[in-house]
């Protein structure tokens, strides 16, 4: 009536599985993105607040077309971003 070894067994290579497939596809994907990045001229970029990985936030610029982080903005940038 219970649950078998055996489907646990089962279930859990399963899971094993597609946590594999899923790792596969980021990583597919991320070698996109890239490319993607690396041949773009980042020429149209808008300032963003992006989160740092230690929970907190810096302006940066970001290009319109292929969302890369390409840097900080000038003074004058954060000025005009604040003022808008």
């Amino acid at each position: 009536m219970g649950i078998e070894p055996n489907d646990i067994n089962k279930e859990t290579q399963e899971k094993r599985e597609q946590a594999e497939k899923i790792k596969s596809d980021i990583r597919g994907l991320e070698k996109e993105l890239e490319k993607i990045q690396q041949d773009c001229l980042h020429h149209d970029y808008e300032i963003k607040n992006c989160q740092t990985s230690s929970s907190g936030f810096l302006l940066k610029r970001v290009c319109r077309r292929c969302t890369k982080d390409i840097g900080f903005p000038t003074q004058e940038e954060i000025k005009h971003w604040t003022e808008n």
